[in-house]
């Protein structure tokens, strides 16, 4: 997935009580991969991942440690006005 940190509009952290000013844009979301069979969507904005808020696409990077590999996570994206959690299940990134 390839990502960029956008701000959360204050309406919508207010409505869900999302802690994060900011989120991190679903860019592109390639097919067969874990952001994928989770259902993250191109647009999503992703603002935490158990329950840890992700400001930014470093955030996640942080969050994604070998611990949670194979590991199911809960992904809480904004996907326009709605707020949504999805279960994304972490693989090793593919060498090369």
């Amino acid at each position: 997935m390839a990502g960029e940190t956008v701000p959360v509009p204050r309406l919508l952290a207010r409505t869900h009580a999302i802690v994060a000013r900011s989120g991190i844009r679903a860019a592109t979301v390639e097919p067969q991969s874990p952001a994928s069979a989770a259902g993250l969507r191109d647009g999503d904005v992703i603002v935490s991942l158990d329950e840890w808020p992700t400001a930014g696409v470093d955030d996640l990077h942080r969050l994604l440690d070998e611990d949670r590999i194979g590991r199911p996570a809960q992904l809480t994206v904004l996907r326009a006005m709605e707020l949504k959690r999805l279960v994304v299940v972490p693989r090793e990134a593919p060498k090369g």
